[in-house]
């Protein structure tokens, strides 16, 4: 259970321990778990993380696509590219589409990954 005391002064979400249900009654994918890095912080991810940043170059101004946390997860209600957990076995590359297929429900034409 997380302790009200260990809450993110940021937006009230716990950076600590987190439930041990998960939101899904589906069993998480190898790899889709909460671990403790070598600095003692807690991620999701056992194997990573990958994201997408897709940047926008048309006009005078580049635009960059941010989305917002759901509550329930790491850092909950901030902004961030798309992105998770890397599974077990698969690339940073394919976790990262993945992701951002799972999060904002298609891929745009991709002009280049890096």
């Amino acid at each position: 259970m997380i302790d009200p005391g260990d809450r993110d002064d940021a937006n009230g979400v716990s950076t600590k321990a987190r439930p041990e249900h998960s939101v899904s009654a589906a069993e998480p994918a190898k790899g889709e778990r909460w671990t403790i890095c070598a600095a003692d912080h807690v991620h999701w991810g056992a194997n990573g993380g990958a994201g997408l940043l897709f940047r926008y170059g048309g006009g005078s101004e580049p635009t960059y696509l941010l989305a917002r946390r759901s509550r329930w997860v790491d850092h909950g209600l901030t902004w961030g590219i798309p992105g998770g957990a890397i599974r077990l076995g698969e690339s940073p590359e394919t976790a990262a589409r993945r992701e951002a297929m799972e999060e904002i429900g298609y891929l745009p034409r991709l002009s280049e990954i890096s």
